[in-house]
This record gives structure tokens, sequence and C-alpha cells, in this order.
């Protein structure tokens, strides 16, 4: 989500990579598909079309979430991309 200063909200980052992307992924396809299933008068809304657009990205964000819980990538990885985002590293190892 972008805020009012035009930078990226991160938060709930942690809890995002806690649950398993295939998970994620049937989630968003429920909510979509249930999405499609609306009436028309509901689709012909810019809400409508927004709430789409917003689903279809995050599917396609789902997959960096899966590499994001790729084994590869290391507590130092971690701490790497905790600094790039500029934020407060919160890694904690659950191997």
């Amino acid at each position: 989500m972008v805020g009012s200063s035009g930078m990226y909200h991160l938060q709930g980052v942690d809890h995002v990579l806690t649950k398993q992307p295939r998970k994620i992924r049937q989630e968003l396809d429920a909510i979509l598909a249930s999405t499609r299933e609306m009436p028309s008068r509901m689709r012909q809304y810019a809400a409508f079309e927004f709430v789409q657009e917003n689903l279809k990205s995050l599917l396609k964000a789902n997959v960096l979430v899966g590499e994001l819980k790729s084994e590869a990538l290391r507590e130092r990885h971690w701490s790497r991309l905790y600094k790039a985002l500029k934020m407060p590293s919160g890694y904690q190892s659950s191997r």
C-alpha cells in the first residue's frame, strides 16, 4: 500500500511470511472468484475495478512471497533487505 508520503506501507510483512504462499494464493483466488460472481450492477462501480486490480496485483506479488520463504534466503539476506527498505531489523530465524 502506498501511504500519503508515497512510501510503501510494509507493516504486516512478517505476518504474510508466516503463511504458506499456496494458502495465500488459494485465499486470493477465492476472493477474486467471489467478486466475479457479483451482480453486474455492482461491477460497474469504480471500486469494483479497484478491488479486482488490487487482487490481481496481489496474486502476482504472491510469487515474491514464495521466494522470500525460500530456504536459500539466509539471515544476512534479511538484514540487507531490511536495511535497503530502511526498516528496523526484525528477522528471527524459525529454523
